[in-house]
This record gives structure tokens, C-alpha cells and sequence, in this order.
């Protein structure tokens, strides 16, 4: 999975969330979600303390393309799983909450494979 591929399966699992998201600006809000009782490894701790931390997300809203590149990381790596919510709609753009593994994996690794855009899952 490219960077693209990435972007591609955000904006499949948005489509199905909303359909009217093609004629509104999409902003996101990141979330970092702290797993118990998982392993982290080094690449993860990196991603969690370098990358991932509150004066890097907090009161942040990214573009499609900025949160990509955000969580897209160095060989192709990716969060293990990515939840979406629609968090707030106006009539000219969209805020989705994406709360996100701080654990980060190669694409064969990503969870929600049986939604046809892995890492990501839309909840209520």
C-alpha cells in the first residue's frame, strides 16, 4: 500500500459515511488512542513520542492530504487500525473525527481488511 492507496481508502470509508462529502471541505481531527495490554516496539514508541502528541494533534484540524501525509510513516508503515466518526457538518465542509492505533504496521498488518479499505472502520 502507497501513501495514496492510503488516501484512497479514507476517502472510500468517508463516501460511505456521507455521500455528500464530494461538494464540502473534509477537515479531520486526530485522535491517538493508547492500547492496554499490547506491545509497542521501537518504531512505535517513536511514532508516540514524537509524532503522535498532544502539541501535535491537540486543537488541530488537517486537510485530506495533511492528515495523510501525518500518518503515513517512512517504509510504508501505517496506523494498525483507524476508527472514523463524523464529528460535526456544516453546509460547506465536514469534520470526522479519526481516532488512531498508535501502534503502526506494514499494510499486511493493517486490521479491517474485511471492509475493502484497511486500516479504517466508520463508527457510530
Amino acid at each position: 500500500m502507497t501513501k495514496e492507496d492510503f488516501k484512497t481508502n479514507l476517502l472510500k470509508t468517508i463516501q460511505e459515511i456521507t455521500a455528500d462529502s464530494i461538494d464540502k471541505t473534509l477537515f479531520f481531527t486526530v485522535y491517538p488512542v493508547k492500547e492496554n495490554n499490547v506491545t509497542y516496539n521501537s518504531s512505535d514508541d517513536i511514532v508516540r513520542l514524537w509524532i503522535l502528541t498532544n502539541k501535535n494533534v491537540e486543537n488541530r484540524k488537517f486537510t485530506v492530504d495533511e492528515v495523510v501525509d501525518f500518518l503515513s510513516m517512512p517504509n510504508y508503515r501505517y496506523p494498525l487500525w483507524v476508527k472514523v466518526f463524523l464529528s460535526e457538518s456544516t453546509n460547506k465542509e465536514i469534520i470526522f473525527e479519526l481516532k488512531v492505533s498508535m501502534r503502526f504496521r506494514t499494510p499486511t498488518q493493517l486490521k479491517h481488511i474485511e471492509t475493502g479499505h484497511p486500516p479504517f472502520i466508520y463508527e457510530v
